[in-house]
């Protein structure tokens, strides 16, 4: 039973495994799972995706301010109201040299 549990703990990742697990603040989690689930495959299984999806829903709260102003700028990109940045919001200087002088350069380089 043992060999059995070791064999199923290496196909699944092994320590790298419970190295995430500890990163991502849910190995107490996938433990206590783990323990109420068994050690079957389809348990295993069951634990893997319950895990995942305690991972996806921590990160959706820590990022939820950023998905949603990305959402909106995808909306406005769609609905063609996305803003302009005006120019002197924009950071850093583009140098252009034009060799026969700034009267007959195009008005992008002027």
């Amino acid at each position: 039973m043992i060999g059995d549990l070791k064999d199923k703990f290496e196909r699944a990742g092994g320590m790298d495994t419970l190295a995430q697990y500890g990163r991502a603040h849910v190995l107490g989690y996938a433990a206590l799972q783990a323990l109420l689930q068994g050690t079957s495959q389809k348990s295993l299984e069951i634990v893997r995706l319950s895990v995942s999806n305690k991972v996806q829903k921590k990160l959706r709260k820590k990022y939820r301010g950023y998905i949603k102003e990305y959402l909106r700028r995808e909306e406005e990109k769609k609905a063609g109201t996305a803003k302009k940045v005006p120019s002197e919001n924009r950071k850093g200087t583009i140098w252009m040299f034009w060799s026969t002088g700034e009267e007959s350069a195009p008005p992008i380089a002027q």
